[in-house]
């Protein structure tokens, strides 16, 4: 509420005490109040003559200057102080939001709390007042007019989640921005204000922000955008951390280029076919596994399937043939393992990485050459659904491996195996993965149960018949009924290339000795053991 006072000192001095006055300016010579007198938001006391004196002609007519009533430092203090103030506890960041033409449309509050957690509040002004909501506000990007800027020159604009790493990358020297609210609250008019622009999403490395990320790219390439999609380097939460341990914007992973790769969808003539050159069809694993291909393993459960997917993943990184144990060309490994604790894995990973180093020397396994993601908890994944689809697809953009190996099944899938939708979306997935850069897969999968009147336990794949069709080739680990650790090589999908030498038996290895745990071996071999 407006208050009339005559007298310019008493309306300054109400003023300072909060009150909104109206008094009579003594420069024109009002006969009418017309001159307001109110508390500022960045000094105590503001004035605005309605004919349009000047404030210093007015301070001026009662001795005072622009600076008696500008605060001095324990004003300006107290009133950081206040300004900080939140519901929740004191801010350690203020955060502006501002349209395009500078005017700041509302806050954001960083406040700290225990066990380095934090949370955020939202206001906007009333008046001189704070209102702790954003009702009718239209919410904006952060830094909009330096945005729209970069926008208009063509440079990168990055944008992250929060507004702490937005200024980790403008210290830096870069354009960056974020949404209020955190990943999944974007809108319509923030694409707008991207509508065309080269735009770089740097994720947080959880499923929150790459859903996030996904769903932002979706909008902004839509509106024209050339978008990628970014991580920090693994085991780094935010780019903020990224930063901070010294790794440059170089290092972030890419996790959805710019550009994807279409494939040509024409037909070609047979006389072209034939005309291929051999070395065309490039192999993982020479004369067994190629390029795009699918390798289903199945077994029975504790008869040991993950070691020996585990050693072919080390073998292959290190150039040695798992199923020849001759040397080859090392390979980039990507292991995807959903099933075991880091720490019951750790003894079995150190022993092969020694054998590998014991026959292919020190210098082998080098960084990058074998990456696993330890997936044990993750309870929600499910490959069959678009989000678990995009989430290999950026593992794959990632890493760019040769050759991926991962399970086992059930705890790719959330869902009942025994469906053939449910696996005929994990094949559309995996189709989708190794068209990224020739990706050849090995799965590990289990056998089902002993049937009634059955002699023995078969070791098909379980679930739905799909199985027996969509991979390349499919073998189980049978074990054999006569001979201890020996274990047949059986084919429980007709190879779609009959030329394949894969090997015929797998026994145990001798312990302590210069043995894989698992060794391949012959027919003859299997005679005369």
């Amino acid at each position: 509420m407006t208050t009339t006072i005559t007298d310019l000192e008493q309306a300054i001095e109400a003023a300072k005490a909060g009150e909104d006055v109206m008094t009579l300016c003594p420069v024109h010579g009002d006969s009418t109040p017309s001159l307001h007198v109110s508390p500022g938001a960045d000094q105590p006391v503001v004035l605005k003559c309605h004919a349009g004196c000047e404030t210093s002609a007015i301070l001026g007519s009662i001795g005072l200057t622009v600076a008696d009533i500008s605060g001095d430092d324990e004003w300006k203090e107290k009133r950081e102080e206040e300004d900080r103030w939140t519901p929740a506890g004191q801010a350690s960041h203020i955060y502006s939001y501002k349209d395009a033409e500078g005017n700041e449309v509302f806050q954001v509050l960083r406040i700290p709390l225990p066990d380095r957690k934090k949370t955020f509040r939202q206001r906007r002004r009333s008046g001189t007042r704070w209102e702790w909501n954003l009702n009718g506000v239209t919410r904006v990007l952060y830094r909009l007019p330096q945005v729209l800027e970069c926008v208009s020159a063509g440079a990168t604009v990055y944008l992250v989640e929060g507004e702490k790493d937005v200024h980790t990358l403008v210290d830096a020297g870069f354009c960056a921005t974020t949404n209020s609210g955190g990943a999944g609250k974007w809108e319509p008019q923030y694409t707008k204000a991207l509508a065309g622009a080269n735009v770089t999403i740097i994720s947080d490395a959880d499923e929150v922000g790459r859903a996030h990320a996904r769903a932002v790219k979706a909008m902004l390439v839509e509106a024209g955008c050339s978008v990628e999609v970014c991580e920090p380097a693994a085991g780094i939460k935010d780019i903020t951390d990224h930063i901070n341990a010294g790794r440059g914007m170089d290092e972030l992973v890419v996790t959805s280029p710019a550009e994807q790769q279409t494939r040509n969808t024409n037909a070609v003539d047979i006389n072209d076919v034939i005309l291929r050159p051999s070395e065309d069809f490039k192999f993982v694993i020479p004369d067994v596994l190629a390029a795009s291909e699918r390798l289903l393993v199945t077994g029975l459960e504790g008869h040991g399937k993950s070691t020996l997917l585990r050693q072919i993943a080390v073998m292959v990184a290190a150039g040695i043939d798992p199923f020849s144990l001759k040397e080859i060309e090392p390979k980039k490994v990507l292991v995807l393992d959903f099933e075991n604790y880091p720490g019951q894995v750790l003894e079995s990973y150190q022993q092969m990485v020694g054998l590998a180093r014991y026959h292919r020397g020190e210098d082998v396994l080098g960084r990058g050459q074998l990456m696993i993601f330890e997936e044990w908890d993750n309870d929600s994944m499910d490959m069959s659904s678009e989000s678990g689809s995009s989430w290999l697809l950026e593992r794959i953009h990632s890493y760019k491996p040769d050759l991926v190996v991962g399970g086992p099944v059930m705890n790719l899938v959330a869902k009942d195996l025994r469906d053939d939708e449910v696996v005929r979306k994990l094949k559309s997935t995996l189709k989708r993965a190794a068209a990224v850069c020739g990706t050849a897969f090995i799965l590990e999968h289990h056998a089902p149960h002993k049937e009634p009147g059955a002699k023995e336990r078969s070791v098909r794949p379980y679930g739905s018949s799909t199985f027996l069709k969509f991979p390349d080739f499919g073998y189980g680990m049978r074990p054999d009924g006569d001979k201890d650790g020996w274990y047949e090589w059986q084919r429980t999908r007709f190879p779609r290339v009959r030329s394949r030498k894969f090997p015929e038996w797998f026994r145990t290895g001798t312990p302590g000795s210069s043995e894989w745990p698992w060794m391949p071996a012959s027919q003859v071999e299997y005679e005369q053991a």
